[in-house]
């Protein structure tokens, strides 16, 4: 069965919700409607249309009131590198931290060199 465009952004705004980021990583899966959805695959090639021109219109309007993210999350993120380092002075061990952001344990320890 073929995901519309409709059930992954409703999908898209379930995994926002649950990560509180409009910012979806290419590794990331979602539970929606009783399947596991690859909507970080979704994500980038969303975004790989908009950068050459061939997602319509009418779906980034749409993205974009959602909050989509068009942008990669990168180290200068600094509200999310804040977020992650408020975690681990938390106790949540890097693996934690790398589920709830969508990353590797090993970006983790990069990105907070730690």
């Amino acid at each position: 069965m073929k995901n519309t465009f409709a059930t992954l952004t409703e999908a898209f705004v379930k995994f926002k919700q649950e990560n509180g980021s409009g910012y979806v990583p290419v590794s990331a899966t979602i539970q929606h409607n009783g399947a596991t959805l690859k909507i970080g695959t979704w994500a980038a090639n969303v975004r790989y249309r908009a950068k050459q021109g061939t997602l319509s219109p009418q779906n980034k309007a749409t993205l974009d009131g959602l909050g989509f993210q068009w942008e990669a999350a990168s180290r200068g993120n600094t509200a999310r590198v804040a977020e992650m380092r408020a975690d681990r002075e938390a106790g949540l061990s890097l693996q934690k931290i790398g589920e709830k952001h969508g990353i590797t344990r090993q970006r983790v320890f990069q990105i907070l060199g730690k």
